[in-house]
């Protein structure tokens, strides 16, 4: 029956309902229900919050300008108010036609319209925003309105209808303007604020603030700069700071402490989206209902009551949907948002953790792990936060649908769920620890590339880089390997949540058909939608516990990181008052104790009480401590004892190895990523003084060149300079420079030296505090031999060296005579701007000498087909012959698996042809111990058809692996023997303790009875010797007669410990020492602050009269042995060399380091005992000299002398028709007096006072040695 036409009995809209009956086609509310709800709930709510945020806003300051939409909304609402009082006298005047509430529901309305002007006002002028307030109360109200005019159209209230059409199209018009951004009308202050905080409540819904963004990026490529700014909200700084409050507040000794925090501080976030996470449950189910009630409809018979109920399904279709996508974006929204929170906030904590904990402590790749892997499975568990609780409701709520709709049949689907249920406990249980050890393998793996890629200019130089590819591809399938058991689990959940929404229609279906025997169409779509609404929760549940559960357990990685050791800083900061004067310096003397930091072991670990002026810098060499110095004053290293005190805490530092971003040059120094800098004439300025304007003249992309990852475009002096400049740049108080002229060439540095140092420098006008550590390792010193000299006033003459050539620790260097050129090769190699070990390329350098002394080093290839590793061995035996290079034994560095350096011993000996330029090499055995490390060897011309080669002292690896050494005793000398290639072993009688890293010389007197001795002078017990101290420094020098091989200890007046130090002979008699590390006087190791033992470094001994002394002789008279190597005269009649040769200044070459004193002794006595007078001189023998006793004697030598000659004549026949020689054949190797001996100058390469291992060498025809390499 049509009922459109019918009035309503009088009193039925005075009633309830919320439906009328038996007119308006039954499709309509009651006038009281719509008045009573519709109208005085919204004005309600819009009155409780209104006045309170009236009251909030008139605290803040004003935001936007006044402009022609403030207006039209202050006229609309005033006209919408009175339009409600005009509703408000006809619903008075209309008593015929008013409920109950009509008059109350008007003049809420009334109300609400007035206080909705003065909170318009405050919201336009004080939010950055449109008023959410005003714009959900409008919409709500503009709908409502519309039910309730419908209603009076009904009724035939044509005035009230007017009225309230009026009021509608009002409404509309405010909600449009409300609507609006205040972007442009915002004051300078509030400008650049992002486009999100800007948008109302219907923009942000919508995404509609996305828009301008998607439309310039489908337009053009959006840049940093051009993106808009940051919500304040999540700006890193904000949610660090939020977040650190909350963590430091906590109990950090629960579990899940961290997780906990994290939580309480972004409860707000959080909880913000459970509002449409309820909305969305409640139009998700919402959906059984509207399909059994299509169901309906569609089996009903067409009137026109029916009409509608298909007019209101419509309705309802397009409100349940729609709420489903609106509930849905706001519901991600919050989600994502918190998301970005607490992710923000935890790259953030770890950050700054990472800044405050002590160096070294943690892998370098640890806090990157954490940062990106940790957090990012952090937030992929947050996803689904909401639908552990939201799912547990939907469960519960859809088993009750269920129930009303099948029955019993509920049970089975409810057993499914719990079966679920507990098969995802179990696994979750296996989530955390698998993903832990997954995330290990990653760490590693990013720890070991990161590490290549810090060195790639390295590998790609030594030919690596498919080696270091497959290394790091192993890693990659280890790390898969590892994660096959947390993606199993994956799979497994995968299955179990996909397994009840697959198996429950059937199973469920099948039920009810056996119960029941029949079901209807009705309700088997309807429970087929309810199933599907509870397997959809189940299987979301099912797989959002494991994911939470995982990411609890990064939570946890990060908490332990979190609650690692801080690094304690106990630096001391004067008050401005008590700013240290230029006079007074930046450093208080303690009077406490010396300091000591933590880090163990280092040999110079202790820093004395001292002050450090203004205007003064660190010189010292490598490895002496300059940079754990200078980590203290930075506060990055822990002071056990004392104290340490700086005048201030800003304070700029550039490390060795320069730290830049991936970016451009300007955006490197100036930290600036938007535009020029901030200061232009600033930044000109530190350019020129940094020397970086010369360099971005030659490059097209000037300042905006991208310096790369870990600055690879770059070289290391540019990445220092640029470094150099940043800090610059800052303009802070103190300046702390850490060895940055290392990778500089000799003009560069002197430039920057005269731009930032200088009296006129950078630094002085700003008033900066510079504290610098350099070494001079990076040049060659000449020592003019030709004049005399003593060592405490010796001026060396300088050259710049290649900024290519690798720094060494102990580099094996000789003279090659045929080419007239300076060779080095190998030693300790270290990174020029980071100081560390590392593997370098297998390469040879050369220089030729000058008569000026200057040095110019060059490439010199080789043997490019031989062996490598002669060109990378260390801590080996180096000895030159006239016609060849040996290199015995040593080890050298490679990379392993994992990309670690490790040593390796060299089982070969190398030996360089002077003649043809070509390497030959042998394969040793440890059959007769030759294999040896940190010992010695000396060229004997004087034996044998070619000479010999004895090697003594230092250590032999018992495996190629170095793990085991043990003492090359000096009771067992190693004979080489140069003509037949062969090695033998001689016993030395006498011997003193093994030793290890000393040094050597050798000289022989001219005659047939001549002599030949070899000179060792300090070094350390070897490691592992037995009843000697580990790593004592000796200080004797100790004598080897040849033939007789009898060590005899010199006398020493002075003490000298020293080792690792170099020796040569030089002149006629003295034997040179220069470099090494000094020891104090009880043995031990000294530090390198506490000075040198041996002015300059450098030291002189008188072969002859076996006294040190400061003073060089050019003119020197020729060797003689010291008297104390016989203890008769006549034994020297009785040694007479057939084979030798007359050598007029029997000088030779040698390689060695140390310090001495002490007395003769036989049989090795202790380095330290108390040294005799040298100038006595040995007492004669008075043994009678009889007719009987000169008989034997003289018929014994006589035997012996036929005997030897027999001998002699055999070996050297057979050995020149059987065995071939290294150099022509018709040289006579015997007769010194083949190697000119006029020296006029001594060559050395590194820092002459501190000097640790680098060799020197006579060159003779050129009249020059030379040493090589950095003391490092």
């Amino acid at each position: 029956m049509n009922t459109s036409s019918v009035p309503c009995a009088l009193g039925i809209d005075n009633t309830f309902g919320p439906v009328v009956k038996g007119c308006r086609d039954d499709f309509d509310f009651t006038l009281l229900f719509e008045q009573g709800i519709m109208t005085m709930a919204p004005a309600a709510f819009l009155l409780l919050l209104m006045l309170p945020r009236i009251y909030q806003l008139n605290m803040l300051n004003l935001k936007t300008k006044r402009n022609w939409v403030y207006w039209s909304k202050c006229i609309l609402l005033l006209l919408s108010a009175g339009l409600q009082l005009a509703i408000l006298v006809l619903w008075i005047v209309s008593s015929g036609q008013r409920n109950r509430t009509s008059i109350a529901s008007s003049s809420l309305a009334f109300g609400s319209a007035l206080l909705l002007c003065v909170l318009s006002h405050f919201g336009h002028t004080r939010t950055v925003r449109p008023s959410t307030i005003i714009e959900t109360y409008l919409f709500f109200s503009i709908g409502f309105d519309a039910v309730q005019l419908r209603t009076l159209w009904k009724q035939s209230a044509t005035t009230l209808a007017a009225m309230l059409s009026a009021s509608l199209v009002v409404k509309i018009s405010v909600l449009f303007l409300e609507a609006r951004s205040k972007k442009d009308i915002l004051t300078k202050s509030y400008s650049n604020l992002s486009p999100e905080t800007t948008s109302g409540i219907f923009g942000r819904s919508t995404f509609y603030w996305i828009k301008p963004l998607l439309m310039a990026g489908f337009t053009s490529t959006i840049s940093i700069e051009e993106s808009p700014p940051l919500d304040k909200e999540l700006s890193s700084e904000t949610l660090h700071n939020r977040l650190q409050r909350t963590w430091d507040r906590s109990s950090h000794s629960k579990s899940h402490a961290l997780a906990i925090s994290t939580f309480r501080c972004f409860r707000t976030p959080l909880l913000t989206a459970v509002v449409p996470r309820l909305c969305l449950i409640g139009f998700n189910y919402s959906q059984p209902f509207l399909i059994n009630r299509v169901i309906d409809f569609v089996g009903e018979t067409g009137n026109a009551s029916s009409a509608n109920n298909g007019y209101g399904l419509i309705g309802a279709t397009v409100l349940i949907y729609i709420g489903i996508a609106i509930s849905t974006a706001i519901y991600k929204h919050k989600t994502y948002r918190a998301i970005t929170m607490i992710r923000g906030a935890l790259v953030s904590i770890v950050y700054s953790k990472t800044l405050s904990i002590q160096d070294g402590a943690f892998d370098n790749a640890a806090a990157l792990t954490l940062m990106s892997t940790d957090v990012d499975r952090i937030a992929s568990s947050l996803q689904t936060i909401h639908e552990i609780w939201a799912n547990v409701i939907e469960l519960s709520i859809a088993i009750y649908l269920l129930q009303r709709q099948v029955g019993v049949a509920t049970v089975v689907t409810v057993g499914l769920v719990i079966m679920g249920t507990l098969i995802s406990t179990q696994l979750s249980r296996r989530m955390g620890p698998n993903q832990a050890l997954w995330n290990k393998a990653v760490q590693h793996r990013v720890t070991v590339t990161s590490t290549a890629l810090g060195s790639i200019k390295g590998i790609k130089l030594m030919g690596l880089t498919e080696h270091m590819a497959h290394q790091i591809q192993d890693l990659r399938v280890a790390e898969l390997e590892l994660s096959k058991a947390f993606r199993r689990l994956i799979a497994w959940m995968n299955l179990n949540s996909n397994f009840t929404s697959l198996v429950s229609p059937f199973v469920t279906f099948a039920v009810v058909y056996g119960v029941r025997g029949s079901l209807n169409v009705a309700q088997a779509f309807t429970s087929l939608s309810i199933i599907t609404l509870l397997t959809g929760p189940l299987s979301s549940l099912l797989s959002s516990l494991p994911s939470f559960a995982a990411g609890l357990g990064c939570f946890d990685r990060i908490q332990k990181y979190l609650l690692s050791p801080q690094r304690p800083d106990r630096r001391g900061f004067l008050g401005v008052a008590a700013v240290p004067s230029i006079d007074k310096g930046l450093l208080d003397p303690s009077t406490e104790k010396p300091s000591r930091h933590s880090l163990e072991p280092f040999p110079t670990s202790s820093i004395c009480n001292a002050q450090m002026p203004r205007g003064k810098c660190i010189l010292r060499p490598n490895g002496s401590g300059k940079s754990m110095l200078l980590k203290g004053l930075i506060g990055e290293l822990e002071i056990k004892k004392g104290s340490l005190v700086i005048n201030t805490n800003s304070v700029a530092y550039c490390a060795q190895d320069s730290w830049l971003i991936n970016a451009s040059i300007q955006q490197n120094i100036t930290g600036s990523f938007v535009g020029v800098p901030e200061d232009p004439v600033w930044y000109q300025t530190v350019l020129n003084s940094c020397a970086l304007d010369i360099d971005l003249a030659s490059t097209a992309e000037k300042d905006q060149k991208i310096v790369g990852s870990g600055g690879i475009n770059m070289s290391g002096g540019q990445k220092q300079r640029v470094a150099l400049a940043r800090a610059l740049y800052s303009r802070k108080t103190l300046l702390v420079l850490d060895d940055i002229f290392s990778g500089l060439d000799l003009r560069t540095s002197n430039l920057i030296v005269e731009r930032v140092f200088s009296r006129n420098g950078l630094v002085r006008q700003l008033g900066m505090t510079v504290v610098v550590a350099t070494h001079a390792d990076e040049q060659t010193f000449a020592i003019d031999l030709s004049k005399s000299w003593t060592t405490d006033s010796v001026v060396p003459v300088k050259s710049n060296k290649t900024s290519s050539v690798p720094l060494g620790k102990r580099p094996d260097l000789w003279y090659d005579p045929k080419k007239d050129i300076v060779l080095s090769v190998a030693g300790l190699q270290y990174k020029k701007n980071g100081g560390s070990l590392y593997v370098g390329p297998p390469q040879e350098w050369e220089f030729q000498p000058k008569d000026d002394g200057s040095v110019s080093w060059s490439l010199h290839t080789g043997d490019s087909d031989g062996p490598a590793a002669h060109l990378q061995t260390c801590s080996g035996q180096y000895v030159s012959t006239p016609d060849a290079h040996f290199i015995h034994g040593g080890f050298y560095y490679r990379y392993d698996a994992n990309g670690k350096i490790i040593s390796q011993a060299l089982d070969q000996m190398f030996i360089s042809n002077f003649t043809s330029d070509k390497y030959e090499n042998t394969t040793l055995s440890n059959t007769l111990n030759i294999l040896r490390t940190d010992g010695e060897g000396q060229y004997v011309p004087v034996f044998g058809t070619d000479g010999v080669i004895l090697y003594f002292g230092g250590q032999t690896p018992t495996d190629p692996s170095m793990r085991t050494l043990v003492p090359s005793g000096l009771d067992v000398i190693t004979v080489y023997d140069i003509g037949s290639k062969k090695f033998y072993q001689q016993a030395a009688t006498n011997a003193p303790a093994s030793r290890m890293n000393f040094c050597s010389a050798s000289v022989g007197t001219p005659g047939k009875n001549g002599t030949y001795e070899i000179f060792i002078f300090g070094g350390r017990y070897s490691a592992y010797d037995h009843g000697v101290r580990d790593n004592e420094v000796l200080q004797k020098v100790y004598i080897l007669t040849l033939p007789a091989f009898t060590w005899i200890e010199a006398p020493n007046k002075a003490e000298h410990w020293r080792t690792t130090h170099t020796c040569v002979l030089i002149n006629n008699r003295q034997m040179i020492s220069i470099g090494g590390i000094p020891g104090d006087n009880l043995g031990n190791i000294a530090t390198m602050t506490e000075g040198d033992a041996l002015p300059n470094g450098l030291a002189l001994f008188d072969m002859t009269t076996l006294e040190w002394t400061t003073k060089y002789d050019p003119n020197a008279a020729a060797y003689k042995p010291a008297d104390i190597l016989w203890s008769d005269p006549a034994l020297e009649q009785i040694f007479v060399r057939k084979d030798a040769t007359q050598n007029p200044s029997g000088t030779s070459t040698g390689t060695s380091t140390g310090t001495p004193t002490g007395t003769p002794s036989g049989t090795g006595s202790n380095d330290k005992s108390t040294s005799t007078n040298t100038n006595e001189e040995a007492p004669k023998s008075k043994a009678p000299i009889g007719a009987i006793v000169g008989g034997v004697i003289g018929g014994v030598a006589v035997l012996a002398i036929l005997a030897a000659v027999i001998f002699f004549w055999r070996r050297r026949t057979q050995q020149q028709k059987n065995l071939p020689q290294i150099g022509p054949q018709n040289k006579d190797y015997s007769s010194v007096s083949q190697v000119p001996q006029d020296t006029s100058e001594i060559w050395t390469m590194g820092n002459i006072p501190e000097t640790s291992g680098n060799p020197i060498h006579e060159l003779p025809n050129s009249v020059k040695a030379f040493e090589l390499g950095p003391g490092k």
